[in-house]
């Protein structure tokens, strides 16, 4: 193909590609004029803050013009919040909010409020954004109810939170004073703290102490503002027992239920007077008989009483005193009493001993120890000699002249 062919179509292509684009805007221009302005995305900076300032994010779908604070409003229970800024055209806009109090807070867009750059108003419908929580309060902590008094050392106490607050740290953990006593758990809870105490010592007195700015909220603040301690709770001292008195003795005499027999008064006779009687004449007097004499049998042994048998013996025989005869009256003598019974005492037989058994003869050999050394000394001087005799045979020289 010819250079100059080659140069009017390149011409030709450039002229079309030109009408097309042409074309093209027409066409497009329209379009864009046609299409209302929307919110893609209405958010708030965080959810929860504790500062003074909340901040709001917007997003359209083009960039929009005619936008101002008045085309917003704020919604929720917080209180004396103002809009603040101008906003130039364009499809992302940051709102920012001051003044609220404490509560809740979102911005919600008028309708049709806005427009593009093509003066199409909108959105039909308005928009809101996210909620967002002002909180600038510290957490506010109460103990509990407890008893002043506890039998045991073993107990619990409890601290409610008004809002959910966290740790934020061990070296800021509660303490606990009481002699003995020591934490067995520190339980945390959405909107409570429980604290398990134990080991506390009788009429120990137990406290228990939250540091101030020991816990933080969800937008960071710091609570409590002092320490705050518990109610003094007081551990019951031990309970001594004191041991019962001996009881007195009575000196009413009580009857005895012991099988010891009651010892029998002695009846006192009372005399009198009878009159005199001849004594009889005594009996004769009777020949002893003849004493057999002891028959003594082989290897016979005599058994003899022991000793606690004879003073038994001896101690059962009483003397008693003899009172004086006395002078012969007339007078009758009647007795008021019965006389006393004649004591029976039991004298203890002596036991039999066993016979002692006869000891076999023993050999005496005293004389075997001299009878052994003579021999073994005869031994030896006929072996010397033996020895002697038998070296003479040997060597003749050793002979003695």
């Amino acid at each position: 193909m010819h250079r100059k062919q080659i140069r009017r179509w390149h011409k030709l292509l450039s002229a079309s590609a030109s009408v097309i684009a042409i074309l093209a805007g027409f066409a497009i221009a329209p379009a864009s004029a046609n299409n209302v302005p929307s919110v893609d995305m209405f958010w708030a900076d965080v959810s929860r803050t504790n500062q003074s300032t909340a901040t709001f994010y917007l997003m359209t779908n083009s960039a929009i013009k005619n936008f101002e604070s008045s085309d917003l409003m704020t919604i929720g229970s917080a209180t004396g919040c103002i809009i603040e800024g101008s906003f130039s055209p364009a499809s992302f806009h940051v709102i920012t909010v001051t003044g609220c109090s404490d509560g809740t807070v979102a911005v919600q867009l008028g309708a049709n409020s806005i427009s593009d750059l093509y003066d199409n108003w909108g959105p039909a419908q308005g928009a809101v954004s996210d909620f967002t929580i002002i909180d600038r309060s510290a957490p506010v902590f109460t103990f509990e109810p407890a008893p002043s008094t506890v039998a045991d050392g073993s107990f619990a106490v409890t601290a409610s939170i008004d809002e959910r607050a966290d740790l934020i740290g061990t070296i800021m953990e509660p303490t606990l004073s009481g002699e003995g006593c020591y934490f067995a758990g520190i339980t945390y809870a959405t909107q409570s703290i429980t604290f398990a105490i134990t080991g506390c010592k009788p009429a120990a007195e137990v406290t228990v102490t939250i540091l101030a700015k020991s816990f933080a909220d969800q937008t960071g603040n710091y609570g409590p503002g002092l320490d705050l301690a518990s109610p003094v709770v007081k551990v019951q001292a031990a309970v001594q027992t004191l041991s019962s008195p001996a009881p007195t003795p009575s000196a009413t005499p009580t009857a005895s239920t012991s099988a010891t027999p009651s010892p029998i008064p002695t009846p006192e006779a009372t005399l009198a007077v009878v009159p005199p009687v001849e004594p009889p004449s005594p009996p004769p007097a009777e020949q002893p008989a003849p004493t057999p004499e002891p028959v003594f049998e082989a290897e016979q042994v005599v058994p003899f009483a022991p000793v606690a048998s004879i003073r038994a013996i001896e101690a059962s025989f009483v003397s008693e005193p003899v009172a004086p005869r006395q002078p012969r009256s007339n007078a009758v003598v009647t007795l008021t009493e019965p006389l006393p019974q004649p004591k029976t005492e039991i004298i203890a037989e002596p036991q039999p001993q066993a016979a002692p058994k006869a000891i076999a003869p023993v050999n005496n050999l005293s004389w075997v120890m001299p009878a052994a050394s003579v021999g073994s000394a005869a031994l030896g001087a006929v072996a010397g000699a033996l020895i002697v005799r038998s070296r003479l045979r040997r060597n003749p020289r050793l002979r003695i002249a």
